[in-house]
């Protein structure tokens, strides 16, 4: 059963354009039915409805969070929106450029930066195989001596036999199950092809 609170999640995905269907080739390679660019949740509604869903996950699942490393440059909203609805509000937010900036502080990270005493927690937009996750909490962990200690992403969408271990606690506002739920009611044969996806099929 889907919560009212995934429901809600994904109504905003769809009226934001987030949650798009049809044909998309992935990074990987992979040809998948349906692509989300949180890269649209950029009005007030949908910032202040995303930033809470991500507090409230959070405060519940890594209640002893320090600082938020959003990554760019999507993470980069998703963390300040949550940073900004978080009932800590001592909490920090940082992220890092994709380019070192040549002049001013000239620094890579940007914001509250972590002592090796904090708690990071990372808030991205998607999980896909996670090789980029794993990349950036390396970078964090050379640049300030401290592990990441959770990953909380809006969409997990990988498939049955893609979701394994992660090397630290991972969650996620809504997977793949969840949108095959929802589309259920909404449309039985977009939720046939998501669950013909989440098996393994159509992979061009």
């Amino acid at each position: 059963m889907l919560s009212p609170a995934k429901r809600q999640f994904i109504e905003c995905l769809m009226k934001e354009g987030v949650l798009k269907f049809g044909s998309f080739t992935l990074k990987s390679g992979m040809v998948s039915p349906f692509f989300l660019n949180f890269g649209n949740i950029a009005s007030a509604e949908a910032l202040d409805l995303t930033g809470k869903a991500f507090a409230n996950l959070i405060s519940e699942s890594f209640p002893g969070a320090t600082h938020l490393y959003g990554p760019p440059y999507k993470g980069i909203s998703l963390a300040t929106a949550t940073v900004m609805k978080h009932p800590n509000r001592q909490l920090a937010m940082f992220y890092n450029r994709k380019e070192i900036k040549g002049h001013g502080e000239k620094g890579v990270f940007v914001g509250h930066t972590p002592k090796t005493s904090s708690t990071v927690i990372m808030v991205d937009d998607v999980m896909t195989t996670g090789g980029t996750k794993l990349e950036t909490m390396e970078l964090i962990e050379e640049a300030f001596g401290v592990k990441v200690a959770g990953v909380v992403v809006a969409a997990d969408r990988r498939r049955k036999q893609e979701v394994t271990e992660f090397p630290i606690p991972l969650k996620s506002l809504i997977d793949l199950p969840d949108l095959m739920e929802y589309m259920k009611a909404k449309d039985p044969s977009m939720a046939d092809v998501l669950n013909t996806f989440y098996h393994g099929g159509i992979n061009g």
